[in-house]
């Protein structure tokens, strides 16, 4: 997906149509940047549950037509949400911006994944005299 998609996403998941956006254009990188450092340890535990490379640096935006390079189901259900956290912030409109920020953090939580591993007992009763 490219930065551009994503916007077009983010704009319609506020009820904005792109053509009416234009007034995002400006802050879009730089706050989709912000959300995807947020994201970046979100990013990691899902690709370490999937097995799959890790992410050595959080990534960045230049350019609408960059593709990114988070996995889809956390660019579409939290990044999304938090880009339009910070549009209806930008906006003063505390009220939708509550609602992005509400669907960003609860998406984040949904969205992690569990990744077992042992558990030393350090603290065990037993003694090894």
């Amino acid at each position: 997906m490219t930065a551009q998609e994503l916007f077009t996403l983010v704009v319609g998941n506020m009820g904005i149509t792109s053509a009416n956006a234009g007034s995002y254009v400006d802050t879009y990188i730089p706050q989709l940047n912000t959300i995807l450092s947020q994201t970046f340890n979100l990013e990691n535990n899902n690709r370490t549950a999937l097995g799959l490379t890790l992410l050595t640096e959080i990534p960045t935006v230049t350019a609408l037509s960059d593709t990114l390079t988070y996995q889809d189901n956390i660019l579409r259900k939290v990044v999304v949400w938090g880009v339009a956290g910070l549009f209806a912030l930008s906006d003063d409109d505390t009220l939708r911006a509550g609602f992005f920020e509400d669907r960003f953090a609860s998406y984040q939580q949904s969205e992690s994944k569990y990744i077992s591993s042992d558990i030393t007992d350090y603290f065990s009763l037993e003694s090894d005299e």
